[in-house]
């Protein structure tokens, strides 16, 4: 009997070591999401396949949230709509007709024959102005929203200070990544005041360059 039980704790020592006890998985801890809609808690430890879910605005169909829980076990997807999942009997609104605008930004440059020049007598968006004031003065690029040269006294819808010898550049740290929204035309001049259009330059010591589209 001594014999036999001395052989089976031998047994079990070496089975011990051979084959370790087994330990679930564990998944990596997810951080808790700003919305979500699922019907569990997301977060903590996680099971590897807990749903993404996207939130949409109602209004404008833009994305609202989107929260990633799943990691390598393969995720679900809800696009949601006021709270709502979209579904084939919940589908998302579409209504009236595709309309391809091309992206092409047009580029227009002055070379110092003018104090005030039409960039484009349409409504656009300004993406860039340059002036360069190779006077000894200082002077001022002004942007208008005009379709027509600007005049002397108009009010700039911008005013940028040029320095003298200097070249000034304003883009979409200013304009925005979409640009400058011009109503009416997109006007450009070259001013010895500030607030105001004084057409007091002398046209051939400055340059002008702009793209809109």
């Amino acid at each position: 009997m001594n014999k036999l039980f001395l052989w089976f704790a031998i047994m079990a020592t070496v089975i011990g070591f051979a084959c370790p006890a087994y330990a679930a998985p564990v998944s990596p801890k997810v951080s808790e999401p700003i919305n979500h809609t699922t019907s569990q808690p997301i977060g903590g430890m996680d099971d590897d396949r807990n749903p993404v879910t996207l939130r949409l605005d109602a209004a404008t169909g833009a994305l609202l949230t989107m929260t990633s829980s799943g990691t390598s076990g393969g995720s679900s997807v809800s696009i949601l709509l006021d709270g709502t999942i979209v579904s084939s009997s919940n589908p998302l609104p579409v209504s009236g007709s595709l309309t391809l605008v091309s992206s092409d930004n047009t580029t227009f440059r002055d070379d110092g024959t003018a104090t005030k020049v039409v960039v484009s007598a349409a409504a656009g968006n300004l993406i860039s102005a340059t002036c360069y004031n190779i006077s000894t003065g200082l002077k001022y690029l002004q942007i208008f929203d005009t379709a027509t040269a600007p005049t002397a006294g108009a009010v700039p819808k911008l005013s940028f200070l040029c320095a003298k010898n200097a070249q000034i550049y304003v883009g979409n740290d200013v304009f925005g990544k979409d640009g400058l929204t011009m109503a009416i035309g997109i006007g450009m001049a070259i001013s010895t005041t500030y607030e105001t259009f004084t057409d007091a330059a002398v046209a051939n010591e400055q340059f002008m360059q702009a793209v809109y589209k």
